[in-house]
């Protein structure tokens, strides 16, 4: 599998519970709660049931940190964004790894292995583009990539 669908399915494994326990009233203890149960559903469509093992999930914002209990999260949605200004870059060297200066090719290569992760979609879409050359220039800077952070990142 490659890196980019195992992060998503990392973080929606993370993150997308929804519980399954009926609310209690304010000041209400049980002398042990049973575990809470989760589904995650994954952005193919498919999903998992699991058993939660951690009663609060700590969300850290730049408001201060969070500690949410589980079996108050309704839904919990994560998307892959890219941090501004970034993809308008990787698009940028991704569109050099056709120049006919090999000097400007590398230079894409280079910075196109600086985003890592951020711009496998990218190669990926490249790589599997109508250009034959392009695509095979994007192919191999995936190996690298992957040989850089590893295929199972």
């Amino acid at each position: 599998m490659s890196p980019l669908p195992r992060l998503v399915m990392l973080a929606c494994v993370a993150g997308l519970a929804l519980a399954a326990r009926a609310d209690d009233p304010p000041g209400t203890k049980k002398p042990a709660d049973p575990p809470e149960l989760a589904e995650v559903r994954m952005a193919d469509g498919s999903a998992v049931r699991m058993t939660l093992t951690q009663s609060v999930v700590e969300i850290t914002t730049r408001y201060g940190k969070l500690e949410v209990p589980v079996g108050d999260i309704r839904r919990i949605e994560f998307g892959f964004r890219y941090p501004d200004g970034v993809l308008p870059r990787i698009e940028a060297s991704a569109r050099q790894l056709n120049a006919t200066d090999a000097r400007d090719r590398e230079a894409a290569v280079q910075g196109l292995l600086e985003y890592r992760e951020l711009s496998y979609p990218t190669l990926k879409r490249l790589a599997g583009g109508t250009d034959a050359e392009l695509a095979k220039r994007a192919a191999e800077v995936i190996r690298k990539l992957e040989e850089k952070v590893g295929a199972d990142t």
